[in-house]
């Protein structure tokens, strides 16, 4: 959690992650004095040891990480170096060796030229340490007398444990940036000696916080000043372009501001020491108590101080103490205090690093230092001066004197701040050395200015060393009067060389030309010069002093000089010279020739003494070229190849070279074809090209000389041949590509190209890229949701039940989702969508509330943008799009109430926990996922079961890149609410709750983040997580791409394929293992019933080859897989009589009666078999059972609909959640759904019964009951049952009851054989009927049977009319209209009609009209015919 704090608090800062880690780590050293104070001050020196080791190695991890274990190693080594070696002086040297060498190799393995916190930073501070400790327990083996008092203090008189060691190393107030302290000081404080108060912890908060509050105003100067005046300003063209006085300026400031971010460090880390006792330095004269023993910067001097010195006395004072300690001091043996400040600056240089810059500012400092000394001895020992010091005027005196010691203490630390050479030499440049030439300057002048202002009284002061002292003042005079005497001897020899020299007579040198241009032919030797060749001197015309004896030729750069060339003289008067070379030159050897010529005059006499030369002189020869070589075919053979039919650019190129080292004679001025009558051409550069289409049947090959000629019009010494080959003409592509590839479902893997290999013609390849891209748009959300509906794969992948939909389907019960527009999907999933404003889902309270708790697995489809996402019209556009918030919620937990939300940004996911919104701090998970932002549908399933949270997204766990700790923002209000697509606002500013919609001209801001895209199957399950197993099955892709073997791929062959399956990319450098490949390629479908259709099939091929000029360019491929239709399944639903007959009474009891108690469903796969080996024509249909998953059972009353006051179909609903099944319960149908074995479904179903309200006059009701399977892609038969209400006698007085009975009178002898199978009443019970009774129903039935006869007689007469009348054209149309005839039968008599009537399937009465025969008429003529109902609708998928 600190990695994204940290990374943000810097941003916000505006400064490097590392530095503010560091200023972290010092400022909680605060905290941790305060807890040693507080709790270990009075514990034993262990426990305070293990408290400050542990707290520093907190710190190291903190800033550093694993890097930590090069303190501890050094630490370790340090302390078996003490305990090895003893008290000798090897230990203090292999210490030394080791802590430094250490510390430069891990300069030099990290070190750039930025400032970087690295894990050498407190590294170096613990080098001196450890030296210092060595040094230190070296001292506690010598007597007191041989001891310093420094020394003294430091000594140990006994070998530290390893404890100590640690404790001291990893002290939290020194261990990232100083103080330096030693171990004897640090035994003090954790004996608890280090105090003001014996026995009590020191009364230091107040001084402590008096450094730590003068610490934070320097770092807020750095903080606020170093944007301002950045260090890489010095390196841009506008510091340059800037006034000089401009430039210097800007080094005073930068220098100032710069500072400070030692200053600070150094002073709040002071100020832990003071808190923890450390500084406690005892009392002063006065008896006040110091507390400046770990003080590393006096501040008030660095502040005001005009002096260099005593800003160097004041900065970083413990590391000076330090080096004067145990470097400067211990260099004494060297007996030279100026070699002593030397090496001492020289190890501080090399001890801050490697760079260049260092060296140059410590050097510097030296020099400043010097001069400085110099200067406030001449100040004292001149009465002016020090007048002046004195004066009124001094405070004029004094800022000039700040403003040169600010420009030139920033003049040395820009090397020190800049590192490198490049970097620092250029702003030296910029600023003309001035500091370096003001210095340098003194340093020369300072002897002369003494002189000059102190009347000759003084000397010079000597200096030993940069903060050494000068030689007494006796000394001083002596050394200023030998400086005066030796002031005059430089004069008094050029005086007298001068006089010496005047009498003679060759007073003057020769001189000549400082540079000559000259050329010699080739084969030749003399060369001509440019300006011609003499020497001069203003002796002349004396003799021999005014006449030049001859010239000295020396080599050159080129390595020409005296043993090539030569000089004479021509004439010794004029000093005409000549020069030439030794021996012929060669052109072709070397063509430019470089040497000096000097020239000597005769001297005083004939034998040359004291003769003069001139200066020398650069002479640069050319060689002239001669026409000496013919041209040189490089080959003396060609041979190309080409295909015929086609005129090229260029087949071939032929080359000459010629040997001449001129371009007049060395290049080619142009070739010729020399034999005749060849349909080939040849341009100046030699490349040959055809002048018509080659034909390969007419010549195959043919063979020509070609010559060439230079510019000199040489020709070459033998001429080339030329071989064309004609090929047949080959055209590049693929080879065997079928555009129509057939599947048939249950063929396993399928080799998509089985013929395809690639034709390139002979073109030479280094790679070949192939993507084979398969598109399954058909198939919809993801792989395989043609089959089975989210629901159902989730029961299919064996998910854990109790998953609550947020986004079901518009019901009554589910009406959030009503007013969501809603776009097609080829499964049954709902795709919702969103469009960032008015499209907002409210679950109700009494849905979210269970969901509640702080372990969940959210799961849902997504796709960002689609259809309605136009952003709304108050967004301007081109304005920042904000967080878009697909879930937002409020959940009550057992006392508390948890907040979360899941947001897109641009391609990146969010996920904001707050886990307890009254006490706890928000955590903010983030993912950067190129699917989020792909507009295509994926797949996301989060797995909260905090801390831990768990991203997949298609299958494919995503660990969070950034985890942020989102800090004191306002808390939501504790009430539970969950909202799908936005997020709401704080509670005040919501008024009004709309559901579903939010108007924009009224409640525009009432929502936060709107979503733009669609989203399906949004789903939350509380409790354990889903596992992983179970989330890369509802993902999985059962169709797609595959590879055959891979074990046979070639040698640098490599296959891709992406998560979906449905693009394979091949590349390989080998055509041969390519085509191997590529017929590998295969197309894989598991799925048992495949979906049906055609997938777009599309290759795309890229080459390369070695020029890339002419490398083939292959079209995309496209073509086409047919998925052939499967066999389909047949589920067969029977062990249902078509009629189901009971009392009445036993649907009017609390259970009902069960409608399909004896069904039995049967799935089977129906194919066709081939027959033709058995001798029958044909095929036949063959039948096998197979084991299968319904998705669906419908249940439906035709004719009316169930009235809820009379009649019910009881369902047990307990029995289908715990198997996993849905239901939905309407008066039109019932159904049933999810994926589930036959044998559930055949039990589910047995258990359906029907219940009458008691007293319901029914009679009969027909139910149709059909099953579905794969989202209703395959139905099975439609089960048509009728149920009879059997009444008994006991009832009839009621008349609807009256002819019910009917039938049970007429037709006694028709129950045996009609209702066999079925469970009837026993005819005889309550048979005992009154005579009035059977006297009325006789009159009734017979009059009945007078009324059918009449009918039937009336119909055929007006058919008679109708034929005479119109030819018996449109009958139909005249036809007795019988639909307002009311027929009253006994409907036990239509159910025995109908059973003896019975013969066809359940099929074949759908669609089909049945004859049902009169009661009581055979008669043909009189029948009675009643249509039955045809389906409500189609099937429905589930």
């Amino acid at each position: 959690m600190a990695a994204p704090f940290m990374e943000e608090l810097s941003d916000y800062l505006g400064s490097p992650e590392p530095a503010v880690r560091l200023i972290f780590s010092i400022l909680i050293g605060y905290p941790f004095a305060l807890v040693y104070r507080r709790y270990f001050f009075h514990q034993p020196p262990y426990i305070v040891h293990l408290f400050h080791t542990f707290s520093g190695l907190a710190l190291a991890a903190f800033n550093f990480g694993s890097q930590l274990y090069h303190s501890a190693v050094c630490i370790v080594v340090q302390f078996l170096l003490l305990r090895l070696m003893g008290r000798t002086v090897t230990a203090v040297l292999s210490s030394f060796l080791f802590q430094m060498m250490y510390l430069l190799f891990g300069y030099y393995y990290t070190a750039t030229d930025q400032y970087d916190i690295k894990w050498t930073m407190p590294h170096c501070v613990l080098a001196l340490k450890l030296i210092g400790l060595s040094f230190d327990f070296y001292d506690g083996g010598k007597e007191a007398s041989q001891l310093s008092a420094e020394q003294q203090k430091g000594a140990l008189p006994s070998v530290p444990s390893l404890l100590e060691v640690l404790g001291f190393s990893y002290f939290y107030g020194g261990f990232l940036v100083g103080p330096q302290f030693t171990l004897r000081s640090y035994l003090k404080l954790t004996c608890g000696e280090l105090t003001d108060c014996p026995g009590q912890p020191p009364n230091s908060v107040f001084p402590a916080m008096k450094r730590f509050s003068l610490g934070l105003v320097c770092l807020a100067i750095f903080t606020i000043g170093s944007p301002i005046y950045p260090d890489s300003y010095f390196l841009t063209d506008e510091y340059e372009a800037q006034p000089f006085w401009y430039r210097c300026f800007y080094i005073l400031v930068w220098a100032k501001i710069n500072l400070y971010k030692y200053v600070s460090c150094w002073v709040i880390a002071e100020g832990v020491c003071i808190l923890s006792g450390l500084g406690y330095n005892g009392k002063d004269s006065n008896g006040v108590d110091q507390w400046d023993a770990c003080a590393n910067m006096r501040v008030w001097q660095y502040e005001t101080t005009p002096l260099f010195t005593g800003t160097i006395a004041s900065f970083n004072i413990n590391t000076n103490a330090w080096a004067a300690r145990h470097v400067f001091k211990r260099l004494k043996f060297l007996g030279n205090k100026m070699a002593s400040q030397v090496a001492t600056l020289l190890f501080l240089a090399i001890w801050h690093g490697l760079h260049s810059g260092y060296i140059l500012c410590f050097s510097m400092e030296f020099i400043i230092v010097t001069v400085e000394k110099q200067a406030l001895s001449l100040v004292k020992d001149s009465p002016m001066l020090t007048q002046l010091s004195n004066s009124s005027v001094y405070p004029l005196i004094y800022c000039v004197q700040q403003v040169i010691h600010w420009l030139f203490m920033g003049y040395p630390l820009v090397p020190f701040c800049l590192f490198t050479y490049d970097k620092w030499l250029k702003v030296y440049s910029s600023v003309y050395f001035c500091g370096h030439v003001f210095f340098f300057a003194a340093y020369l002048l300072m002897p002369y200015l003494r002189k000059a202002l102190s009347g000759g009284g003084q000397g010079d002061v000597i200096l030993q060393s940069g903060r050494g002292e000068g030689t007494e003042s006796g000394e001083g005079e002596e050394g200023g009067r030998e400086m005066g005497r030796l002031s005059y001897l430089p004069l008094l020899l050029l005086c007298m060389t001068w006089v010496a020299h005047s009498n003679k007579a060759n007073k003057h040198k020769p001189w000549i030309e400082t540079e000559y241009q000259g050329i010699v032919m080739e084969n030749d030797n003399t060369v001509l010069l440019n300006p011609p060749l003499f020497a001069l001197d203003k002796d002349a015309p004396l003799h021999y002093a005014g006449e030049i004896c001859g010239f000295r030729v020396h080599s050159g750069t080129s390595g020409s000089g005296a043993a090539q060339f030569e000089a004479v003289v021509l004439d010794r008067s004029t000093g005409e010279g000549l020069v030439r070379s030794k021996e012929p030159l060669d052109c072709e050897s070397q063509r430019e020739h470089s040497f000096t010529i000097q020239a000597y005059d005769c001297g005083e006499g004939p034998d040359g003494v004291n003769s003069k030369k001139s200066h020398k002189a650069t002479v640069h020869v050319r060689v002239n070229d001669v026409n000496e070589f013919s041209p040189v075919f490089v080959e003396r053979r060609y041979e190309a190849s080409v295909p015929e039919g086609r005129l090229f650019d260029r087949i071939v190129r032929v080359e000459a070279l010629d040997a001449d080292c001129s371009p007049q004679y060395s290049q080619i001025c142009f070739y010729d074809i020399i034999t005749p009558n060849v349909p080939f051409a040849i341009d100046n550069d030699g490349n040959i090209k055809n002048t018509e289409p080659l034909d390969s049947k007419r010549q195959r090959v043919h063979s020509f000389w070609v010559t060439a000629f230079d510019c000199g019009k040489n020709r070459a010494q033998a001429d080339a041949q030329v071989i064309v080959t004609v090929k047949p003409s080959c055209k590049p592509g693929w080879i065997g590509w079928s555009k129509r590839v057939e599947y048939t479902p249950g063929s396993g893997n399928i080799p998509l190209f089985p013929n395809l290999h690639l034709e390139t013609c002979e073109e030479t390849v280094w790679n070949i890229q192939a993507t084979v891209e398969l598109q399954t748009g058909h198939i919809g959300k993801g792989c395989d949701r043609d089959s089975y509906s989210d629901r159902s794969v989730r029961r299919l992948c064996g998910a854990v039940r109790g998953e609550v939909d947020l986004l079901p389907p518009p019901s009554p019960a589910a009406n959030w989702t009503a007013s969501l527009p809603t776009l097609p999907s080829s499964d049954s999933s709902l795709v919702f969508s969103f469009n960032g404003s008015t499209h907002v889902a409210v679950v109700p309270d009494s849905v979210a509330a269970a969901v509640s708790g702080d372990h969940f697995t959210l799961q849902l489809w997504m796709r960002r943008g689609g259809a309605n996402t136009q952003p709304p019209a108050n967004q301007a556009r081109g304005s920042h799009r904000e967080e878009e918030t697909i879930i937002c919620s409020t959940v009550k937990n057992d006392d508390s109430f948890s907040h979360y939300s899941l947001s897109v940004h641009g391609c990146r996911l969010s996920l904001f926990y707050w886990p307890d919104v009254a006490t706890a701090r928000p955590v903010k998970f983030l993912w950067k996922l190129e699917q989020v932002c792909d507009s295509e549908w994926h797949h996301l399933s989060l797995s909260v079961q905090f801390p831990s949270v768990t991203l997949y997204v298609d299958g494919v766990t995503f660990d969070p890149a950034l985890i942020h700790d989102n800090g004191a923002i306002p808390s939501p209000a504790p009430r539970q609410r969950l909202v799908i697509g936005a997020c709401w606002e704080p509670e005040e500013k919501q008024k009004d709750i709309v559901n579903n919609t939010i108007p924009e001209s009224k409640d525009s801001g009432r929502y936060l983040g709107g979503y733009r895209g669609l989203l399906s199957g949004v789903t939350v399950r509380p409790g354990s997580v889903e596992p992983h197993s179970v989330v890369e099955c509802l993902y999985a892709c059962r169709e797609g791409l595959d590879f055959g073997d891979l074990e046979t791929l070639g040698s640098g062959m490599k296959v891709h394929v992406n998560p979906s399956q449905s693009v394979l990319v091949l590349e390989g450098d080998d055509i041969e293992s390519f085509n191997r490949a590529v017929q590998q390629v295969t197309y894989r479908n598991s799925l048992r019933f495949a979906t049906p259709g055609v997938r777009p099939l599309k290759l795309t091929t890229s080459l390369r080859c070695f020029s890339e000029e002419g490398c083939l360019s292959l079209r995309q491929l496209e073509g086409y897989l047919v998925v052939l239709q499967p066999d389909a399944p047949q589920i067969s639903l029977s062990g249902v009589g078509p009629h189901l007959a009971r009392p009445a009474p036993e649907f009017e009891g609390p259970h009902g009666v069960p409608l399909f108690p004896e069904l039995r469903i049967v799935c089977s796969l129906t194919h066709t078999v081939n027959t033709a080996v058995q001798g029958m024509e044909g095929g036949a249909l063959m039948s096998d059972a197979v084991a299968h998953t319904l998705d669906g059972c419908e249940v439906q009353p035709l004719g009316e609909e169930l009235n809820p006051e009379r009649e019910e179909l009881l369902v047990d609903i307990d029995t289908l959640r715990e198997r996993g099944l849905d239901i939905i319960n309407t008066t039109a149908y019932i159904a049933i759904t999810g994926a589930e074995s036959i044998s559930v479904y055949e039990d589910v179903l047995r258990s359906i019964r029907y219940r009458l309200a008691k007293g319901s006059a029914r009679f009969e009701r027909r139910f149709r009951l059909s099953c579905s399977e794969m989202n209703g892609r395959y139905t099975s038969n439609e089960l048509t049952l009728e149920v009879n209400f059997l009444h008994s006698l006991d009832s009839l007085y009621h008349p609807s009851h009256l002819l019910a009975s009917q039938q049970q009178f007429l037709h006694p002898s028709h129950h045996s054989g009609e209702l066999s199978g079925h469970t009837l009443p026993n005819p005889h019970r309550n048979s005992v009927v009154p005579g009035a009774a059977t006297v009325i129903i006789m009159v009734c039935v017979g009059f009945l049977v007078v009324m059918v006869i009449l009918g039937v007689f009336r119909i055929r007469s007006i058919h008679r009319r109708g034929d005479g009348a119109r030819g018996g054209s449109k009958e139909s149309s005249n036809q007795w209209d019988d639909s307002a005839l009311t027929i009253i039968v006994n409907p036990m008599e239509s159910y025995e009609s109908r059973m003896g009537t019975s013969g066809d399937t359940e099929g074949e009465c759908e669609e089909e009209e049945e004859v049902v025969d009169s009661p009581g008429d055979s008669s043909d003529d009189q029948r009675i015919i009643i249509k039955k109902e045809g389906r409500d609708n189609g099937p429905r998928r589930y």
